[in-house]
């Protein structure tokens, strides 16, 4: 499709058929939304969404996830198969840049899923900057016991204040998950249970059902408790129920250069798969 001016506008909820047969047809689609369908995270508004358009036609789509102190994700990229696939990402890009003030936005990252996204970030300014990588266990070797007896409850659908509260003081804002996001977590959570020291709400797991056996997608313990075995008791308590399942297998992941993660993961029998995917910046300020 020769080049032609873009007209750039923010999603609106008049527009979902025209993004659905886009991200449909389209071979050009990078997607990080998890625990809900692209149309649900669009139309509920988790963050800045831009469409590029050429003779009523629409070209791409661009969606950041909701700023976090400053830090947000490329969530959505989608561009029509048969346009000029660079520069149409670009033009949405610097429109999406250009959206926010002054230090509103400091950077923004990307998880590369597609060879072709990788091929591509550099010219919008992203720059490599590590790994996500996967690990697993068979859950054949139960971790030893901590010296600390750990005492978890369920945790139920109304919960995902408390775990927001946890998860924003245990990781830096780029990592952080918000409670709607957590709340839709629970939603396909097969497991998911909060560590209590004196009933006070200190580290929580949620994790996914998958063929082979769980997913852990979320593990998280408060800075003033950890090396308190919290953790490891949660992953015990885990690895015996889908043990007991007869379907052992656990994967996570977590960033290559997280030693204390990798060390606990490690202890308890986890063993990297050699899966990886590469995390990219962009510094806005």
């Amino acid at each position: 499709m020769p080049s032609a001016e873009l007209q750039i506008s923010a999603y609106a909820r008049q527009h979902r058929s025209a993004v659905q047969e886009l991200l449909f047809h389209s071979p050009w689609l990078h997607s990080t939304i998890e625990w809900q369908p692209i149309d649900q995270w669009l139309d509920a508004g988790r963050g800045a969404v831009f469409l590029a358009w050429q003779a009523q036609q629409l070209l791409g789509v661009l969606g950041l996830s909701r700023s976090c102190e400053g830090h947000s994700w490329l969530r959505l990229l989608c561009v029509h198969g048969d346009s000029e696939v660079q520069h149409i990402a670009a033009v949405l890009w610097a429109h999406a840049s250009a959206h926010y003030q002054p230090k509103q936005l400091v950077s923004v990252r990307a998880l590369m899923l597609m060879d072709w996204l990788g091929d591509m970030l550099p010219d919008l300014g992203f720059a490599y900057v590590g790994d996500i990588i996967t690990l697993a266990c068979d859950g054949c070797r139960m971790p030893a016991a901590s010296s600390h007896p750990v005492h978890s409850v369920p945790v139920g659908f109304g919960d995902s204040a408390l775990l927001a509260a946890i998860d924003q003081r245990a990781f830096p804002p780029p990592w952080r998950v918000e409670g709607r996001d957590l709340q839709q977590a629970l939603r396909y959570a097969a497991s998911a249970r909060i560590a209590l020291v004196e009933e006070l709400p200190c580290a929580y797991h949620i994790s996914l059902q998958q063929e082979q056996g769980m997913h852990l997608a979320r593990l998280a313990v408060l800075p003033a408790y950890r090396r308190r075995g919290l953790a490891r008791g949660l992953l015990r308590e885990l690895l015996a129920r889908v043990k007991a399942g007869g379907k052992p297998m656990i994967t996570v992941n977590t960033q290559a250069d997280n030693i204390p993660a990798l060390r606990l993961y490690e202890s308890c029998g986890f063993q990297a798969t050699g899966e990886s995917l590469a995390w990219w910046r962009s510094a806005l300020v």
